[in-house]
């Protein structure tokens, strides 16, 4: 396969003006030392420490250091007029002159600093509370208020697409003979693999409690294609799960309910849908039931229809 090129490093463009700015006011301030042009140093350090990393200033006292000694050793800047003929009191004044940059920007670096860490904890603990309070904790899918909301919002698009709602059949055994972990484990895995089908259709997955789940596929589809839907997603559920150290397969039964631009809400959907889930469920489980049409034996979908990724 071709190689991707490589990315291009990012260059604070803003921070690299600053530095600029810093070294070019200390060649001017030394090269006038009659002008007061060297006190701008201070403020123009102090926004490169407001809004750069350390490094760069850090970097921008370096070159300032090095063209302040320079300068001076030359006899050019302020301070080497103050002391026109000693080179000793030269480098006493000027070690005091670069100490007070430092003095000036590492406080306000400092600062920012622990402001942006601050700022970056405030965001992940926000990031995290929204997401459990929108997502499942045990299977990682969202609990039934969020896929409620994602769902009226799709209604409220006069989108089209189809709802399922999703029971894993004698769950119950699972808990019973293996033990609660095990049927935790069990939903986890479910879980992954709902996400994993509904996901690559660009749909929705959600948790509604116990063994119930639910999912939300956009699109239009021909009876024969949402009947393939149903189908190869009943079929992909039935393959063996991997958990606690044993591999099983189990059954889900599912009821569907088409989403047009007319439907009344989600509340209405999902009542359609739990109809359709109870008349699977009377039929004798694994399989699924569209609401207003007889329960559906669970066929292999023919070659011509597409396959689910």
């Amino acid at each position: 396969s071709p190689r991707r090129p490589a990315a291009r490093p990012h260059v604070d463009t803003g921070a690299l003006t600053l530095l600029l700015l810093c070294a070019a006011l200390a060649v001017l301030s030394f090269a006038w030392a009659r002008s007061p042009l060297f006190l701008f140093i201070y403020p123009a350090l102090a926004m490169l420490a407001f809004h750069a990393r350390a490094a760069w200033v850090f970097t921008a006292i370096f070159f300032v250091s090095i063209l302040a000694s320079a300068l001076t050793a030359h006899g050019l800047g302020p301070i080497a007029r103050l002391s026109p003929d000693g080179h000793l009191m030269r480098e006493d004044m000027l070690q005091p002159y670069l100490f007070s940059l430092l003095l000036v920007v590492l406080p306000i670096n400092n600062a920012v600093g622990e402001k942006r860490r601050y700022t970056s904890r405030l965001l992940l603990l926000k990031a995290n509370l929204e997401y459990a309070a929108t997502h499942d904790a045990l299977t990682a899918t969202m609990n039934r208020q969020m896929f409620e909301t994602v769902l009226g919002t799709l209604i409220a698009r006069h989108d089209s697409g189809i709802v399922l709602f999703i029971d894993i059949d004698d769950f119950k055994s699972i808990n019973d003979g293996l033990g609660h972990q095990a049927g935790d484990e069990f939903l986890k895995a479910f879980g992954a693999r709902m996400r994993e089908l509904v996901g690559g259709l660009h749909g929705s997955v959600g948790r509604f409690g116990g063994d119930e789940f639910a999912a939300i596929v956009p699109g239009a589809f021909s009876p024969a294609e949402r009947d393939h839907l149903c189908a190869s997603i009943s079929d992909a559920l039935r393959a063996p799960y991997r958990f606690a150290g044993i591999t099983r397969s189990v059954t889900a039964s599912i009821g569907a309910a088409m989403i047009d631009p007319g439907s009344a809400g989600a509340d209405d959907l999902m009542r359609k849908a739990d109809i359709a889930l109870y008349m699977t469920k009377a039929s004798g489980r694994n399989g699924y039931t569209l609401f207003g049409m007889p329960p559906a034996a669970n066929a292999v979908p023919p070659p011509s229809m597409i396959m689910l990724q």
